[in-house]
């Protein structure tokens, strides 16, 4: 069996933190969300976003795993985000 790499774990670690990060945020402003609230919650998704491609690069990570590993964490913004949309909209 092959042992995973320092880099690997890393991003692992990495992207479980950003997912909690993500529900955490999410769920706590959703509790008093209007439609500002909502582009601030869409801006915050993006600079995790942006932050976390960069360190994931950096630890040796190839694009190609990049790619595979934050599909789920796009889709999990794109469910998050629309799970936001239905609130304010029924609220």
């Amino acid at each position: 069996m092959i042992e995973p790499s320092i880099g690997y774990i890393q991003t692992l670690f990495i992207a479980a933190a950003t997912f909690i990060t993500l529900i955490i945020v999410t769920f706590y402003w959703t509790k008093k969300t209007s439609t500002a609230h909502s582009c601030v919650i869409t801006v915050i998704f993006s600079g995790i976003n942006t932050v976390a491609v960069p360190a994931l690069l950096s630890v040796g990570i190839d694009e190609l795993t990049l790619i595979y590993t934050s599909l789920p964490f796009l889709m999990a913004v794109s469910f998050f985000r629309r799970a936001i949309d239905e609130v304010i909209r029924y609220d």
